[in-house]
């Protein structure tokens, strides 16, 4: 009796664990990894080696807990040899590049000196200057970053921040379901800017009052791209039940053998 019952439970129990789990699109965590930012790979990533500083990045994001992370590989720029960033500002978008976007997005300035993370409603037509109109400043976080130097021409920068603060931001400048805040999923579209910074000032609420940007490095995803493919990093409840399956399989032929 109990025999018949395992074998009318197994298949029933396989089943629903194969419906209960999410497909890829349905994935919450994404990630990527850009081991050599100057080789140009993927294809739709493009940088200006003269100006930039850029050698490697990655980063990943949490659609539920909207946790963000961002690496980042400094060397200096061969335009001002031995000038390492200290200030960068990234728009990302969930494919195409911000330019072809068919969403609003959110600019972050971090300032790597005062430890500083600031967002902003990102308006295309001023790109790096969008903080010069205070109207479309959301808020900004501290202690978010951690820049090590390695070597007197190379920098590291951890940026580890949740974004609920900026995706849940009720725009003022566009209809909330056209926000899509800083936020990635299966492409990633991208907007980066490592700057050598000076003169950074910030207003009594904590927004940015005044910065130059002294040498602009830049790497961006082409506008006619896709944007550059994410890895789906399985939930663990979806690991548990596929792991039910697997349980289930293996004890179905065991019974059958």
């Amino acid at each position: 009796m109990k025999l018949k019952i395992i074998k009318v439970a197994l298949p029933l129990l396989m089943g629903l664990a194969i419906i209960a789990m999410p497909k890829t699109a349905a994935a919450t965590f994404w990630s990527f990894d850009i081991p050599d930012a100057r080789a140009g790979v993927p294809a739709d990533l493009k940088q200006d080696n003269i100006h930039s500083y850029v050698d490697s990045f990655s980063g990943s994001f949490d659609t539920i807990t909207q946790d963000f992370t961002w690496n980042s590989k400094y060397t200096e720029s061969l335009l001002i040899p031995g000038s390492i960033p200290n200030f960068f500002t990234l728009v990302i978008t969930k494919g195409p590049h911000v330019n072809a976007s068919p969403f609003n997005q959110a600019i972050i300035y971090a300032d790597l000196s005062n430890n500083k993370v600031l967002a902003y409603e990102y308006v295309l037509g001023l790109g790096m200057d969008t903080y010069t109109d205070p109207t479309r400043f959301i808020g900004a976080v501290n202690n978010v970053l951690t820049v090590n130097d390695i070597a007197p021409n190379m920098r590291t920068v951890e940026l580890d921040m949740n974004t609920l603060f900026i995706n849940n931001h009720s725009p003022l400048h566009s209809l909330p379901a056209d926000w899509a805040g800083l936020r990635f999923e299966d492409n990633l579209g991208l907007w980066y800017h490592p700057n050598l910074a000076s003169n950074i000032n910030y207003a009594g609420n904590g927004s940015l009052d005044t910065v130059t940007f002294d040498n602009k490095g830049w790497v961006d995803t082409t506008v006619d791209g896709k944007g550059i493919p994410t890895n789906a990093i399985p939930e663990p409840t979806s690991i548990i039940l596929f792991g039910i399956g697997m349980l289930g399989v293996a004890i179905q032929r065991k019974f059958k053998a």
